[in-house]
C-alpha cells in the first residue's frame, strides 16, 4: 500500500520536473524538428510525452486518495446515498421529483387562481 503523503510528493516533485521539461531549460536539447514522430516534429511528441505522463500521475494521485477517503475513486465514487446534487437522494428520486413539479405549458401556476390571476405568466 502507497501512503497518502508519498504520492503527492511524488506528483509535486513530478510536475515541478514537468515545468522545467517543457520551458526553456529543459526543453532546449528537445527543441527540434528532426527526427519526425508519427509525422509530428519531436518538439512536440516531447511535450505531448509529458501532457500524456501527467494524465497518468493523476489517475494514480485520484486512485490513491479514493482508497484513502475510502470510496474508491474520486472518478465514480460518491458517498454511500449522495445523489448528483449531493442532498442524499438519487438519480431516481431527483427524476421523480421533477416530473412531480413540471406542468403542463400554459397551465396555471399553483396560486395564481387564489390571486385571481388568469392563465399564468405566459
Amino acid at each position: 500500500m502507497v501512503s497518502l503523503r508519498l504520492v503527492r510528493v511524488g506528483a509535486a516533485c513530478f510536475f515541478l520536473l514537468f515545468v522545467v521539461a517543457v520551458t526553456w531549460p529543459g526543453m532546449v536539447p528537445f527543441n527540434r524538428i528532426r527526427p519526425l514522430v508519427l509525422g509530428l516534429p519531436f518538439s512536440m511528441v516531447w511535450i505531448a510525452l509529458w501532457v500524456g505522463l501527467s494524465f497518468v500521475v493523476f489517475l494514480l494521485v485520484d486512485r490513491v486518495e479514493g482508497r484513502a477517503r475510502g470510496t474508491g475513486s474520486a472518478l465514480t465514487g460518491m458517498d454511500a446515498g449522495e445523489g448528483v446534487d449531493g442532498a442524499g437522494k438519487g438519480a431516481d428520486e431527483a427524476d421523480e421529483e421533477t416530473k412531480k413539479n413540471e406542468r403542463p405549458p400554459g397551465s396555471p401556476r399553483p396560486g395564481d387562481q387564489e390571486a385571481g390571476v388568469e392563465g399564468g405568466a405566459g
